[in-house]
């Protein structure tokens, strides 16, 4: 109690106390987008990549939706992960009957005390039910993909991720990221868990660079 008067946490919304963002304020500032191929950014289903998968993002990376990532990510207010993801997962239907929710790991060598991916996923994990499995880690360095120009992005080689624990194979996966940009690195993790005899079904984003 004494530490909340310290230093209060307050909605980066509407400045209520208490809390590092109100669930009704992250819902409103949400927009979910139409679902997209994973490969093309087309709508779902795209009708040329036919073993593709959807990805559904809470709105376009920008104005406040964007600063709840920068805040989350750069600024240390790891409070806003779970909430985040419970909002997210309020405002998007995702697909039935998934086993695992699996988070994109933290780039190597980061620096970062905390996976922004696996917060919101674990606040998906309280709003829907769907167990959180933080197995996927990277088998080689990729550095920032935040540094990185699309065409960079894309030359990731394809065999980038390995699994730390954890039996996925026959499993159905949706994958949770903070923001998709080219789509590259979810589609690596995506024909990583298919040739590993797992079945990746939707992905789910806090927010997309359009």
């Amino acid at each position: 109690m004494i530490g909340h008067f310290l230093f209060p946490q307050t909605c980066m919304i509407c400045g209520t106390l208490g809390v590092s963002a109100c669930h009704e304020c992250l819902k409103g500032s949400l927009n979910p987008l139409q679902a997209r191929c994973i490969q093309c950014g087309k709508p779902f289903p795209c009708g040329i990549h036919p073993d593709s998968i959807p990805v559904f993002s809470g709105n376009i990376h920008e104005g406040i939706c964007r600063e709840m990532i920068l805040h989350l990510k750069y600024r240390g207010r790891s409070s806003l992960g779970e909430v985040m993801g419970k909002a997210l997962a309020s405002s998007i239907s995702l697909p039935e009957n998934a086993d695992y929710l699996v988070p994109i790991p933290l780039h190597s060598g980061s620096k970062r005390k905390f996976n922004q991916s696996l917060l919101i996923a674990k606040g998906i994990q309280k709003e829907l039910g769907i167990l959180v499995l933080d197995s996927l880690k990277w088998k080689v360095s990729q550095g920032r993909q935040v540094n990185k120009d699309p065409v960079q992005r894309k030359q990731m080689p394809q065999d980038v991720f390995r699994i730390s624990l954890g039996e996925l194979k026959g499993k159905r996966i949706i994958l949770v990221d903070d923001v998709i940009t080219t789509g590259t690195t979810l589609n690596r993790a995506v024909r990583f868990f298919r040739r590993n005899g797992s079945f990746p079904v939707a992905a789910i984003t806090w927010t997309a660079s359009l």
